[in-house]
């Protein structure tokens, strides 16, 4: 595995797992999500509203929009220094056209809460799946891994934050 290979595959883990919160702190908490490209849906997401999601993520990462792709985070309980991170995670990912994107469902491997130093995180949202995005490097498959949850109907990015 060459050397760039490995530190993405690294760093994709960190952001993963929600370490790049625990490096970054509390502060700069934000009171509300931005508003949302992906059009309100009921309460319980539909077919379509996943397709949407699906849609407006691939739409943003083929135009090499992130500020549409920031868009799809859920911001509540997230630091001005963790989106930054976040800004400047998508902007690398960007820079190779992906092969495929979709949303999984979670399995009982999958990471959702941890302890890290002493302080227990978990997501902002409540996982209903992962957004999968697959790219080549090298001509090796790299697939990075999101939470993805629903809030008011909409399907959303989670990232970490310290339990309360």
């Amino acid at each position: 595995m060459n050397l760039k290979l490995m530190i993405f595959v690294v760093f994709d883990m960190l952001f993963v797992t929600g370490v790049l919160f625990f490096l970054f702190g509390r502060d700069a908490q934000q009171d509300a999500a931005p508003a949302s490209p992906v059009a309100a849906v009921p309460a319980t997401p539909s077919e379509a509203a996943r397709r949407q999601f699906l849609e407006a993520y691939r739409t943003a990462h083929r135009e090499n929009n992130v500020d549409a792709a920031m868009r799809l985070i859920c911001t509540d309980n997230v630091s001005q220094k963790t989106l930054n991170v976040l800004r400047d995670s998508l902007t690398d990912d960007f820079q190779r056209p992906f092969t495929s994107v979709d949303i999984v469902p979670l399995d009982d491997t999958d990471p959702v809460e941890y302890t890290l130093r002493g302080v227990h995180y978990v997501p902002n949202l409540k996982p209903i799946g992962k957004l999968l995005v697959t790219s080549q490097i090298d001509g090796s498959d790299v697939t990075s891994s999101y939470l993805v949850g629903v809030q008011d109907g909409r399907y959303w990015i989670a990232t970490s934050m310290a339990a309360r």
